[in-house]
């Protein structure tokens, strides 16, 4: 779910580019024949052209030149990791691909347990190596279909497509036990004493496009509070019941600040 690289070496250029792109009927194919060396692969173009007939109608111009160009905009500099620039392009992207195909996905979000303590111990450069060394591990515990980003903070967001053999759970337990069996010591994080994660997942179909962004997002934040009081390095899954906080509620309304 990235988009493709462009790569223009006269300024002029590259702004005649970006000005045609965001046009809201520009042609992907003559993009291509008038601006063939600018692009690092053709084959991105051309996986990109393919999938913008998913995109609703008028998506690409609900966003800047620097969310669609450049993997420079939409990559976090600590981690490497896609940044909240990718997620909001990509999420446009995952609703498309619902409506259309139907396939369930799920939103996932991260946190590291205690991570404050671990910068009021260790200062701030061990807190970054800490970041790159959870997001190294989510990675490699990802499949390539899977959409991994830097949230914010010590938060971490995945975008994945479930099959009738994976579940929110099942994916969630995976990262979750990846990053305990890094083993690495926190006395910060009791009563574990290492590095861990909590998870809050929420499971997205078709009857969940009717509901914004937010909305989804607020359903896994309220997972994750629950997995931190829980106890902290485990998963919830977000379930509907009558103690959910409503929709139209402030975010952490009821549940009030969530733990670290």
């Amino acid at each position: 779910m990235r988009a493709f690289n462009f790569r223009a070496t006269d300024p002029e250029r590259h702004q005649h580019a970006v000005q045609y792109i965001m046009l809201p009927d520009f042609d992907w194919p003559r993009l291509r024949k008038e601006f063939p060396e600018e692009f690092e692969n053709p084959s991105e173009l051309e996986d990109f052209y393919v999938r913008t007939a998913e995109f609703p109608a008028g998506f690409m111009t609900q966003y800047t030149p620097s969310m669609i160009l450049g993997e420079t905009a939409r990559t976090d500099e600590l981690t490497g990791l896609m940044n909240r620039l990718s997620l909001r392009l990509d999420l446009g992207v995952l609703r498309a691909r619902i409506a259309r195909h139907g396939q369930r996905h799920a939103l996932l979000l991260a946190d590291v347990d205690h991570f404050k303590a671990i910068n009021d111990l260790y200062g701030h450069v061990a807190g970054d190596r800490v970041l790159q060394a959870v997001a190294s591990t989510l990675s490699g515990s990802t499949r390539p279909e899977d959409g991994l980003y830097r949230y914010g903070g010590e938060e971490f967001a995945l975008l994945v497509p479930l099959t009738s053999t994976s579940s929110a759970l099942d994916i969630a337990e995976r990262i979750r036990r990846a990053v305990e069996e890094l083993a690495s010591p926190n006395p910060a994080n009791p009563p574990h004493g290492r590095l861990t994660i909590s998870v809050g997942a929420v499971t997205i179909g078709k009857r969940e496009l009717a509901l914004d962004d937010e909305v989804w997002f607020r359903r896994a934040d309220e997972a994750l509070y629950q997995a931190k009081v829980a106890g902290r390095n485990r998963i919830m899954v977000w379930q509907p019941t009558s103690n959910s906080v409503p929709v139209a509620s402030p975010k952490r309304a009821l549940a009030g600040p969530r733990p670290g």
